[in-house]
C-alpha cells in the first residue's frame, strides 16, 4: 500500500494510505490520534480519511463522507467547533464539497473547497496576526470564509505559524494575510506560474520552474536556503517542516537544511555522536544516507523530524 501523505504536529505524527486508511503514532494525552488508547507505536485509527493535516495537538482530516473532522486540543478555537477545546475522537466541523483539501499550523487550519471554476477557503483559529483575515482577533472558533472566487482555483495553503499563502492550479500566488515574513514581497512574484511556495513556521521558501529556492523570513537558525550550498541536480520534491527543509533531487538524492535541533537534518559530523540533539544546531545542506538499492518517492518534514518514503 502507498504512503499518499504524512502530517506531524508538535509530538504526534499521522499517516494516510491511498486506499483511506491511517496510522498514528505519538503523543495522544489529548486525544491528537482520535482514539482513548496509548499509543506505543503505530496504531491503525478508527477513522478512515480522504486528507489530514495535524496542528500542534490536534488532528484535521477529511472522510469518506465529506466532512471535516478534528480531534485533540484546541485553546483557540483549532477544533472548529463552538465551545470545544478537547475531543478524544473525532467531531464533524462542517460538510464540504468532493476535492476539498485540508491544512493545518501551530494553531490554525484550512480548508479549500472547489467550487465549479473557482474556490472557496475557509479557516478557523489563531487570528492574533490576521494570518486568516482582517480585522484581527483572538481566534476564530468556527470556520469562516477567508477567500472566493468564482474564476480563481486554488490549489493549496502554505501556513506558517502566523501567516498564510494561498496557490492556484497554475502555481501563483493569489492571496496573503497574516504577519508575512520580512523580505518578502507578493509584488515579485505578481504573475509567475508554476511556483511551489513552502512555509516553515517563520519563513517562506518558494520553488521556481527552473529549480531556483528563494527564501525569506527569520534564518536565525539556518532556515533560508542558501543557494550557493546546491551543487545536486534538478529537484523532485521539497518539503519542509517547523524550522526545516528536505530536498529529493532527481538522482534519488536526499539534503537537509535549517535547525537541526534533534537531528532532523541528518548527522553534521563524523565523530561518531549518535545524534546532534543540541538547540543551536544549524546545518547547511546536508546530505542523507540512503540505504543501498532504495529508491526514495516522497519526502517529509515535521516539528524536527524528516520522513522518507522508499521503495526497494
Amino acid at each position: 500500500m502507498e504512503v499518499k501523505k504524512i502530517a506531524c504536529g508538535g509530538n504526534h505524527t499521522v499517516m494516510l494510505l491511498n486506499d483511506g486508511s491511517v496510522y498514528g503514532c505519538g503523543d495522544n494525552s489529548n486525544g491528537q490520534l482520535g482514539q482513548k488508547v496509548e499509543f506505543s507505536g503505530w496504531r491503525r485509527l478508527e477513522q478512515e480519511l480522504r486528507d489530514v493535516a495535524c496542528g500542534w495537538e490536534f488532528t484535521v482530516g477529511i472522510n469518506g463522507d465529506n466532512e471535516v473532522v478534528t480531534c485533540g486540543f484546541g485553546g483557540r478555537g483549532e477544533l472548529g467547533v463552538i465551545g470545544l477545546k478537547r475531543a478524544g475522537s473525532f467531531v464533524k466541523v462542517m460538510k464540504v464539497c468532493s476535492g476539498s483539501k485540508v491544512f493545518a499550523s501551530v494553531q490554525n487550519c484550512v480548508v479549500v473547497e472547489p467550487l465549479g471554476g473557482g474556490s472557496r477557503v475557509y479557516g478557523w483559529g489563531s487570528n492574533t496576526k490576521c494570518q486568516l483575515k482582517q480585522p484581527k482577533s483572538r481566534f476564530l472558533e468556527v470556520p469562516v470564509v477567508i477567500f472566493e472566487s468564482d474564476s480563481v482555483m486554488v490549489e493549496y495553503a502554505a501556513l506558517g505559524k502566523d501567516f498564510t499563502v494561498l496557490v492556484d492550479v497554475l502555481g501563483r500566488i493569489v492571496h496573503t494575510c497574516g504577519n508575512l515574513p520580512s523580505g518578502f514581497n507578493i509584488g515579485q512574484w505578481e504573475g509567475q506560474s508554476g511556483l511551489q511556495v513552502h512555509c516553515m513556521w517563520s519563513s517562506v521558501h518558494i520553488l521556481t520552474p527552473r529549480n531556483g529556492i528563494y527564501s525569506y523570513g527569520n534564518g536565525r537558525h539556518g532556515q533560508l536556503f542558501n543557494r550557493a550550498e546546491w551543487c545536486l541536480d534538478g529537484v523532485k520534491q521539497v518539503a519542509v517542516g517547523s524550522e526545516h527543509g528536505v530536498i529529493l533531487s532527481n538522482s534519488n538524492t536526499v539534503a537537509c537544511w535549517g535547525w537541526g535541533e534533534h537531528g532532523n537534518c541528518g548527522r553534521l559530523t563524523d565523530d561518531g555522536t549518535i545524534n546532534n540533539d543540541y538547540s543551536n544546531v544549524i546545518s547547511p545542506l546536508n546530505r542523507l544516507p540512503i540505504p543501498n538499492g532504495a529508491t526514495i518517492t516522497k519526502v517529509f518534514a515535521g516539528c524536527a523530524t524528516t520522513w522518507l518514503v522508499a521503495k526497494n
